[in-house]
């Protein structure tokens, strides 16, 4: 299952989550994490969303989003924005 989540409700809820001096704060524990700092790119808990991902699982946040497909790959590319999709069991 597949869920959307920004960075900072994940933190809240990661086992793996950190405070740390870099990074405003945002320290990763995860054991494929090389940098030890929580990034929405690089996550191994959850992946940058792209428009694709915010139109199938919440259509009507993807609209807030469509002036970016202008400029980017709807299917490769994450947005410029704060959200992330969780893979959940």
């Amino acid at each position: 299952m597949r869920k959307l989540i920004t960075i900072d409700d994940l933190m809240k809820i990661c086992g793996y989550a950190c405070d740390c001096e870099e990074n405003n704060g945002y320290g990763c524990n995860h054991p494929e994490c090389e940098e030890q700092e929580c990034h929405i790119y690089g996550c191994p808990i959850a992946t940058d969303a792209s428009y694709n991902d915010l139109f199938e699982l919440n259509p009507d946040l993807a609209k807030e989003y469509e002036y970016q497909l202008a400029y980017k790959d709807p299917e490769e590319e994450s947005l410029d924005s704060d959200w992330m999709v969780q893979h959940t069991e």
